[in-house]
């Protein structure tokens, strides 16, 4: 997928390296959603992965929360 035409390419090259591959494609979504509302792609990217970071982060992962109902079973 080709990158928006932004004014300063560089930030952008740099938040998509701070987001792993396996996200990058729609980092680069919400990159040129961010450019066709004319907000900065950029930014957009940087406050779009922090979230998901912080989703993932309250997420139980299901082996926990199986582990913990076993438990509670016994």
């Amino acid at each position: 997928m080709q990158l928006p035409p932004v004014s300063d390419l560089r930030r952008l090259r740099l938040e998509l390296r701070l987001v792993p591959a396996s996200h990058r494609e729609d980092a680069m979504q919400v990159a040129w959603i961010a450019y066709l509302e004319g907000r900065d792609p950029a930014v957009a990217v940087n406050s779009w992965w922090a979230a998901e970071r912080r989703r993932r982060r309250r997420e139980v992962p299901e082996e926990i929360a199986h582990a913990h109902t076993d438990e509670r079973r016994d």
